[in-house]
């Protein structure tokens, strides 16, 4: 028996398919598999069985061919379901065929144009080289941050993503090229405060005793004033309020990440840099968190690195693409995400209603599940609304 506890949530989509390829031999072969996701759409093919646990009981044990059956369970929990179970039960098909000869006719709503502000931090030809690396992890990279958007950055593993964040919060020092803050330049480190990093594992950033004392140690070292108040109100709008004197380690994953985020923005950063925020939360936590950061009025601009198409076709404005340390593209994320083609879409699988769309030869693609009903005039469940 092999048992699996979020063996995909840091993976890019080629290598949870790799993962999932070698788990679907050892099964065949005679393994019993036990495997702990939030992903479950892409698990669908591999498990014969869906048990589903909430504080500590047995809800739900059914072949997993059933789980149409449990939708509004799936959904209670925070579960993500997956779009084609949806997409077949809101628009009353039985068939797949019948089902992408309904889409087939849909086209998606116009794109609202939106303007954004000034240029919050640019990048002019940066390159960065680890020591004694073969190749260099970001070359030649010019990007611009626009104040009011949400950019997110995807490409596989090892593209250049988290370098490219490590550069905008000073961690790293390009090697080529120049960074500006607002237009002047920067000498080594973006402004004190100005810039929050969450970073991949976020428990990196839990350093004290206590929620409380996590909270207030960013703006205690920047001497901001009435720090105990404001983070008091932080703890109440990231769903802790209750654990201000609990030791964030003991918190929960979920928890974890929003204790972090939390200690970030106590700071009221004005550039936001998340990287991957989403892997191993469910839906309800990805729900809760950017909804937190949709409330913060110091926030000028997000910068999000993720392999979650869904995420960023939901929550970004533009979209830029790393390949192997170089950007290739760069666009709205609807334009950019209709040019995932061939290589590009193998290594980073778009998710569900984008997939469908590129087969269907629908130009420009759908987005999101709740674009496609909304456009075939069915009432969009709460669990494929777009916030």
């Amino acid at each position: 028996m092999l048992a699996l506890d979020e063996p995909l949530s840091q993976l890019d989509p080629q290598g949870a398919a790799e993962v999932l390829d070698c788990l679907m031999s050892l099964r065949q072969k005679g393994l019993a598999i036990i495997l702990v996701e939030h992903r479950l759409g892409e698990c669908m093919e591999l498990a014969s069985r869906l048990v589903v646990l909430d504080q500590g009981r047995v809800l739900l044990d059914r072949p997993t061919r059933e789980m149409g059956e449990y939708l509004d369970l799936l959904e209670k929990l925070g579960l993500k379901i997956p779009d084609g179970f949806l997409a077949r039960k809101c628009l009353a098909v039985d068939s797949e065929d019948q089902l992408q000869k309904k889409l087939s006719c849909l086209r998606p709503p116009a794109d609202h144009k939106r303007e954004f502000g000034q240029v919050v931090l640019a990048l002019q030809n940066v390159s960065h080289t680890y020591p004694e690396a073969p190749q260099s992890a970001l070359q030649d990279c010019s990007l611009e941050i626009l104040q009011g958007e949400t950019l997110a950055v995807i490409g596989p593993n090892g593209a250049g993503k988290s370098t490219l964040l490590g550069i905008m919060a000073g961690l790293h020092r390009p090697r080529t090229g120049s960074l500006l803050w607002r237009g002047k330049f920067m000498k080594k480190y973006p402004p004190v405060g100005k810039v929050g990093f969450l970073m991949q594992n976020p428990d990196l950033l839990l350093l004290e005793t206590s929620l409380g004392q996590e909270l207030m140690s960013g703006p205690r070292f920047l001497r901001m004033p009435d720090a105990a108040r404001r983070s008091r109100a932080l703890a109440a709008e990231i769903g802790l309020k209750d654990s201000w004197d609990v030791p964030p380690w003991t918190l929960s994953k979920g928890q974890r990440l929003r204790a972090a985020l939390g200690a970030i923005l106590s700071t009221r950063p004005e550039l936001l840099l998340l990287d991957e925020p989403t892997a191993g939360q469910n839906q309800a936590n990805i729900h809760r968190l950017l909804t937190t950061l949709g409330r913060q009025k110091h926030l000028h601009a997000i910068v999000l690195c993720s392999h979650d198409l869904e995420t960023v076709a939901r929550f970004a404005d533009r979209v830029a693409v790393l390949k192997a340390g170089s950007l290739i593209d760069l666009g709205t994320t609807r334009q950019v995400l209709s040019r995932l083609k061939g290589d590009q879409a193998e290594s980073l699988k778009p998710h569900w209603p984008l997939c469908t769309s590129l087969e269907l030869g629908i130009d420009p693609p759908f987005l999101t599940l709740d674009e496609m009903l909304a456009a075939a005039g069915k009432e969009v469940p709460a669990c494929a609304r777009t916030s």
